[in-house]
């Protein structure tokens, strides 16, 4: 559940989004470290996406995919690591958008 407290710390609106997201972790480098994870977004604003996933990211940093909701093309972000925490038998993982790759 938000609360108006987190509501006012982000700079952009959450949104529900159910979006297929591929997850590379990588190093400061931008180089691929261990195995890509498959999620699920929960939700997505400007700024970041929080997403659903049988694997931890471990990754400070990490490379998102995206898949455009109208269109085929793939949005490719470099993203932060907010949060990884165990929810049941799934980990939510909230990213923050670095820099758009593509």
């Amino acid at each position: 559940m938000t609360t108006e407290f987190d509501q006012n710390r982000r700079n952009s609106p959450r949104n529900p989004a159910h979006l297929v997201v591929a997850v590379q972790p990588v190093n400061g480098q931008r180089e691929a470290m261990g195995a890509r994870l498959d999620a699920v977004s929960i939700d997505l604003s400007r700024g970041g996406l929080c997403l659903m996933s049988d694997h931890p990211l471990l990754s400070d940093l990490a490379i998102v995919d995206l898949l455009a909701a109208d269109s085929d093309q793939i949005i490719r972000l470099l993203a932060e690591r907010i949060r990884c925490r165990r929810k049941g038998s799934m980990f939510e993982i909230a990213v923050r958008f670095v820099e758009k790759l593509s």
